[in-house]
């Protein structure tokens, strides 16, 4: 797994519900599982957010559907929770 880094080119649009911009950092090359600093990917933030269509692109290109964040937990239990 990449080191935890910020990449605002994915995780700001993930929040935000961009799934075009979500997409162009996918197609510029950006690491679809990279963290943020508090160990988030993308998902996480899609997840927390109920950004349906961003998570449907990043699982579309091959996100990891059960990454753990510091306190170990998934997106999936973020969904589950409603953020």
């Amino acid at each position: 797994m990449p080191p935890a880094k910020r990449d605002g080119t994915i995780h700001g649009p993930a929040a935000k519900g961009d799934a075009i911009k979500v997409e162009m950092a996918v197609r510029a090359g950006v690491n679809v599982d990279c963290k943020d600093l508090g160990s988030f990917t993308a998902l996480h933030w899609a997840a927390m957010k109920g950004h349906l269509t961003v998570a449907a692109v990043l699982v579309a290109n091959r996100a990891n559907l059960a990454p753990k964040d510091r306190k170990g937990k998934t997106p999936l239990e973020f969904a589950q929770d409603g953020g």
